[in-house]
């Protein structure tokens, strides 16, 4: 399976069939001990049970294959070690109790997996944007050089994206830590309010004020949402290393490891291959999305479209969005950053990036705006057009040399300007 080659071993662990069997078994002890504690059973009953709860898989499987229902398989499996007292397992339950509050398990530890790696990634970009906040580069705008920023002011702007990110995780993740030990249609008939209550407690979860069959999934789909907008952080991260990855920008590349290959064809070859693949998981966490959103409306108080499709997304996004953050803690561990070549790009054509500065000054000593507009725009496509240097034809045109003073022009050129509020800025998310 493909989804195998991304998992990693703490959330392969968390979706494997075995951590779904024993969560399926912790549901039903812990409705077991309240109904206990309730004195509906007999005493001793629990600890009885608990002694012998264990599921062989294998034995699962082939009951599961006459009777064609996984929970019935799983507590037939369950009862013949179980024994006699098997009759008090599943008192009063339906299969959405075991399977709705064992997903919400297994989500809530994938989340909390999820939400430490995020943190991870959230310290290796702020020492990034610490160390390279002084690093002057270009700022672009639809892909074209627009004015002087600094690297770390770029990277800053992910970082607190980052930061609204595990906020959006945090909050999705304490929604959904809910399980549902309500009976077939949600009013406890055949159980109580108390025997749920104990139970989810038991299990560190909250009971919902009021659930069907299942738990409602608007719940689930504000996790994939929080996952899909992880996913949409990376890839713009992502995106803009690849950019600046560019051959003729070159001002960032991911990590080229010893002995790695760029290509089967051109030896010279050191593509941002690592950008890529997350840049495309991002595509199927936005598309799980979706799915889990059409789940959200199903047939009365439950039907089972969701199931098939849950099977498969809810361990793929988790699996993925976990994948996505780890890759990008290691590509930003490892990445090579070029300040020569951010310096070399600002000069592009002698400093052509200061127009807006130029303009400016013009005005504030008396020119007219259009016409100051009008003699910078002809000068900066001057020298963009014939690859000459800005800052010399600016230098010597007489109209401007009327306005502004030697001491002025280097002013207007010096990229300092630019940044000079940049250390106030970043100052706000450190």
């Amino acid at each position: 399976m493909e989804l195998d080659r991304y998992a990693q071993s703490e959330l392969k662990a968390i979706f494997s069939e075995e951590r779904k069997i024993k969560l399926w078994l912790d549901v039903e002890l812990a409705v077991l001990k309240a109904w206990e504690t309730e004195g509906v059973i007999p005493e001793g009953t629990y600890k009885a049970v608990l002694s012998n709860a264990k599921v062989d898989i294998k034995r699962m499987k082939e009951i599961e294959s006459v009777v064609h229902h996984e929970i019935i398989a799983f507590l037939t499996a369950l009862s013949e070690n179980v024994g006699e007292k098997s009759r008090f397992i599943h008192l009063g339950l339906t299969s959405s109790d075991i399977l709705d509050t064992a997903t919400s398990l297994q989500i809530k530890e994938a989340n909390d997996v999820i939400y430490q790696e995020l943190e991870n990634l959230e310290a290796i970009l702020k020492d990034l944007v610490i160390k390279t906040k002084d690093v002057l580069c270009v700022g672009r705008t639809h892909g074209v050089h627009a004015e002087p920023i600094t690297f770390g002011f770029k990277l800053a702007n992910f970082l607190l994206e980052l930061k609204r990110n595990k906020e959006r995780l945090q909050n999705a993740a304490k929604e959904a830590a809910v399980g549902k030990i309500s009976g077939a249609v949600g009013t406890y008939a055949h159980l109580n309010p108390d025997i749920e209550r104990l139970a989810l407690e038991e299990l560190g979860l909250k009971p919902l004020e009021i659930s069907t069959q299942i738990i409602p999934r608007d719940i689930f789909a504000n996790v994939f949402s929080a996952w899909a907008l992880i996913g949409a952080f990376i890839e713009r991260l992502a995106l803009e290393i690849r950019h600046l990855q560019k051959t003729e920008v070159l001002e960032m590349e991911e990590p080229f490891y010893e002995g790695q290959k760029g290509s089967s064809a051109m030896p010279h070859k050191r593509n941002p291959i690592l950008c890529e693949r997350l840049d495309g998981m991002s595509r199927i966490l936005r598309g799980n999305l979706v799915v889990a959103l059409e789940n959200t409306a199903l047939w009365h108080e439950r039907d089972i479209s969701h199931s098939s499709v849950e099977r498969m997304i809810i361990p793929e996004s988790a699996i993925l969005t976990h994948y996505m953050i780890k890759t990008m803690s290691r590509i930003l561990r490892d990445c090579r950053i070029y300040p020569d070549n951010m310096m070399e790009n600002l000069n592009f054509r002698g400093k052509l990036i200061c127009s807006q500065r130029l303009l400016l000054e013009l005005v504030r000593k008396g020119m007219l705006r259009e016409n100051a507009y009008k003699i910078v725009q002809t000068l900066a496509m001057k020298a963009f057009n014939e690859k000459i240097n800005f800052e010399e034809i600016v230098r010597k045109d007489p109209e401007i040399k009327s306005y502004l003073s030697e001491e002025e022009l280097n002013d207007v050129f010096d990229y300092k300007y630019f940044v000079r509020y940049v250390d106030e800025i970043i100052s706000r998310i450190l």
